[in-house]
């Protein structure tokens, strides 16, 4: 079954999941401290579920790309959801959620903590980082050279699911930063959000 899917489907499965993953860290931040009752609950319930299974056992080879695509709608609608519903109750609980994002972007670079260039760091982001589907432009370059990267990411990959939850998107970017700042933290690079949604890395 295998056969019929490429290296680009299984690194997308693995972006929707590991968003998830970070999903699930919040959610057992959430439970831990007794925020919202049955929070996995109620975002399985309104948004939808991701089955951490085989690629290949789940996915629809009729399909594929539309597949990943409802896949990729239904991670993105439970983050905003999440953060919409945590916030709700108290706006200062984005700090809390910032720190398990950094957290996250910390423990990412691990894999990635033997890359000295620049370039080559920026590229470890493609398979980390959801920004819709490769033939969506989520990542547009506004210099690229292998010591100094600056980039945008297209905020209507993600815009349109925290517009429909009614959330805050300026929260995204919040956290956006936030991982981003966990991720280069312990690289050779010094990292700068330059607002806007566009970044910046330089070799230090």
């Amino acid at each position: 079954m295998s056969a019929f899917l490429g290296p680009i489907h299984f690194m997308m499965y693995n972006k929707i999941l590991r968003l998830n993953n970070q999903i699930y860290k919040i959610i057992q931040w959430n439970h831990e401290n007794n925020i919202i009752d049955d929070l996995s609950n109620k975002l399985d319930t309104t948004c939808g579920i991701i089955k951490d299974e085989p690629l290949e056992d789940i996915i629809d080879l009729s399909n594929i790309h539309g597949w990943l695509s409802s896949q990729l709608a239904v991670v993105e609608k439970r983050y905003a959801y999440v953060i919409r519903l945590i916030t709700d109750i108290n706006k200062d609980y984005i700090k809390n959620i910032s720190q398990i994002v950094y957290n996250d972007g910390k423990e990412s670079f691990l894999k990635y903590s033997n890359i000295i260039v620049a370039k080559e760091l920026f590229n470890s982001l493609y398979e980390l980082l959801l920004d819709g589907m490769p033939c969506d432009r989520g990542v547009i370059l506004q210099n690229d050279d292998d010591s100094d990267i600056i980039w945008e990411i297209n905020i209507d990959m993600h815009k349109p699911y925290w517009d429909f939850y009614n959330a805050d998107f300026s929260m995204f970017l919040v956290l956006r930063d936030k991982w981003l700042d966990g991720f280069f933290a312990d690289s050779c690079v010094e990292y700068t959000y330059m607002g806007s949604s566009c970044y910046r890395i330089m070799e230090a």
